[in-house]
Order: C-alpha cells, then structure tokens, then sequence
C-alpha cells in the first residue's frame, strides 16, 4: 500500500512538474533510479488545479470502478485530503485498474493491481485522514478554514483495501434494519469484530468493537460512540440495539423484528 508519497515512490518514474529538469518520458524508463519501480507508469505532480503545491485543501475523488472488491461497496465519490500529491498514468500495456479519479482533471488518484504473487494499492491524497476528528492532530474548521471539513470516512475505503492486500475479502456477516421506521441500520463483520452503525443523522465509520461475543454482541464505547447491541436471533435477523452519540448526547435505537424487511 502506498499513499501519497509512497505512491510516488512505487512508480516506474516521477515527473516533479514543478522541476523542468524531469520531463514526462516516452518510453518504459529502464535505469537506475531510486524508485520501486512497482507501477508500471509514471505519477505527475503536484496538481495545481487542485491547490498550490505546500498547501492542503479536500478534493472530490470520483469512484470509477463499482466492481472491484476494494470499491464495490463505496459511494460514487468520495471527499478526500490532497497535498501536493500525483495523479498515476499507467502506461498503454499495463494491467491497471484505476478505481478512483480526481474530479478537477479526470486523472487517475487510486489504483490496484497484481504484481507478482503479491497485490499492490496505490493513493495519491490521503485517505487515511479523518478531517473531522481530533485523533490525527489537525486544526479545527473555522470559518478562516473551511476547507477541512469532511463530510465521510475514507476509513471503509483502506478497510476494504487492505483486506484485499491480504487476500481475505471484508464483507458484512449480517445487516440489521431498523423495521419501526427509526432509519438505523446495524451491519456487523465477526471475524474481524467490526461494525458499523449508521442512523437519518450520520454514517458513524467502521469500528473496531470494543467487545463482540462470537454470536455478534457488541459492547462498545469511544469518543463518538456507545452502542449496546444484542443480535436475539441472527438465524431469525432479530436484534435489538441501543446507541448514544457522547458528542451532542443524542441517543437511538434499532428493533429489527424477525421476519420483517
């Protein structure tokens, strides 16, 4: 996996397109230069429609490919941190899948492929960041600085990523639906003991449980939530679960009755 930076290095070559002195090549660069050499094509940067190389702004990020495991379950874009970082241009032969452009110049922002027995994940701005948390040190959102605000987690997107860097597709073991019309919905992944809880009022990101019993129990709690959840049932798709957002105290339910979709 490589973000940012480390997408620059996995490239054949890097155009700085700043610099002059590193024209875009015509031909498979074959030599020795200091990248991986991993991505069969060259990433061009910085992008200043975007913003200013030294400068980070949030950027659209259109999801091209719906049928990849990575993106198959991932909106139609996403709003993403970039910083000064490249598009990847695969050369003509190259078995790429671009599944994520950025939507200022329809360059390709996120790729995947094989590469020998191995797979490779490559990401130009940076999803990793959670604009909206104080977890990863940034400034708050101020009206001097909108430009933070990040109305998703990309965390889904490096979920599904790095289970498919490792051969070991995600997917939600059960889904659970509020059926008295509340609009919150429960989906649940046991292996890895993850959740994630979405309600009329915010997609809360995929979350590791504190607690999860092997029959799908939840127990958890953090800064942005606390959820109780009892799946009754699982054969019979009933569950019952009780959640509290400590940040603006507001509290939900979800009563998922058998039989009832």
């Amino acid at each position: 996996m490589g973000i940012c930076a480390g997408a620059w290095w996995a490239c054949d070559y890097m155009v700085w397109m700043a610099d002059p002195n590193y024209p875009p090549p015509e031909y498979h660069v074959e030599g020795d230069e200091s990248n991986l050499d991993l991505f069969p094509g060259v990433a061009r940067g910085p992008i200043e429609e975007i913003t200013p190389f030294h400068t980070g702004t949030m950027t659209r990020i259109d999801i091209v490919n719906h049928t990849h495991p990575i993106t198959k379950s991932l909106p139609d874009y996403l709003q993403i941190l970039y910083w000064g970082r490249p598009y990847l241009l695969p050369y003509p032969d190259a078995k790429i899948t671009v599944l994520g452009t950025y939507n200022v110049t329809g360059t390709p922002a996120i790729v995947a492929f094989e590469y020998g027995k191995g797979r490779v994940f490559l990401c130009g701005p940076h999803p990793e960041v959670e604009e909206n948390s104080d977890r990863d040190g940034l400034p708050p959102v101020t009206p001097d600085m909108p430009g933070w605000s990040d109305p998703d987690s990309e965390w889904p997107l490096l979920l599904t990523a790095t289970s498919w860097l490792a051969h070991t597709e995600f997917s939600w073991n059960h889904v659970f639906e509020d059926t008295c019309g509340r609009g919150t919905t429960l989906k649940i992944n046991i292996p890895h003991k993850f959740f994630q809880f979405i309600t009329p009022d915010r997609d809360y990101e995929i979350t590791k449980a504190t607690y999860m019993q092997e029959l799908g129990t939840i127990l958890h709690k953090d800064s942005e939530l606390i959820l109780i959840a009892w799946p009754v049932n699982i054969r019979r798709d009933f569950c019952i679960a009780w959640a509290k957002d400590p940040q603006t105290g507001k509290c939900y339910l979800l009563f998922d009755k058998p039989g009832m979709e």
